[in-house]
């Protein structure tokens, strides 16, 4: 993961006196801990945490080769994403599809399957994708300047016209996050067919809930 400003120095203050033991740990770091730091004031405990929240959407191939996967370097990380888009689909593919994959030979696509059918590391990515990573594909053309760059957005219910995957990515294309639960850091909400409880704690919050309908309105919008 590529975190701005993150200096070896940095690292042997998180490891020796905050036990930043992981990645995931990284993510749950608080500014007043950051305080505790040597040389650490409220600007430059700001700039950390400002950078930490940057580094949650990085490129896939980036995130796919920082899991340190044995025998896989930068390259085979974009050539995996390349061939399957996502992580979901790299984590399940099979030996006869990983090997279909110019040059993935027999070794590397034994080191992927043996990395992702071990139980903690399926934990850790989960635990790592709760706490907002979010990678995204590396050929996603993200627009600058949508009404939905850099908001966080949560989908609920059943759209008639996008499957959850396509919703997803279409909102990341548009320089969303998008989030699995409401909170008061949520700007929108997009509701389908029989939205649930996201929908009640979104009214609850006065966040701004928008419809299928609106939503293409505001796409339209963006052209």
């Amino acid at each position: 993961m590529n975190i701005e400003g993150f200096s070896e120095k940095t690292a042997e203050q998180f490891f020796e006196k905050l036990n930043i033991k992981s990645i995931a740990d990284l993510y749950r770091i608080t500014k007043e801990e950051l305080l505790t730091l040597d040389k650490f004031g409220e600007k430059k405990a700001q700039n950390i945490l400002n950078a930490l929240e940057k580094s949650k959407r990085p490129e896939l191939s980036s995130f796919i080769y920082a899991l340190g996967i044995p025998n896989v370097g930068k390259k085979t990380a974009k050539d995996l994403v390349k061939r399957f888009k996502s992580l979901r689909n790299i984590i399940d593919a099979n030996f006869e599809e990983l090997i279909s994959v110019e040059d993935i030979g027999d070794i590397v696509a034994k080191s992927v399957i043996d990395f992702f059918n071990q139980e903690k590391i399926i934990k850790s990515i989960e635990e790592l994708l709760s706490l907002g990573i979010e990678p995204i594909s590396d050929d996603l053309e993200v627009m600058e300047h949508s009404v939905f760059s850099n908001k966080t957005v949560v989908v609920t219910g059943a759209l008639q016209k996008y499957s959850r995957n396509e919703i997803k990515e279409k909102l990341e294309a548009l320089g969303a996050k998008v989030s699995g639960s409401v909170s008061k850091k949520t700007d929108y909400v997009l509701a389908g067919e029989d939205a649930g409880s996201k929908y009640d704690k979104a009214v609850e919050l006065g966040i701004k809930i928008l419809n299928e309908e609106e939503f293409e309105k505001l796409m339209e919008d963006q052209v």
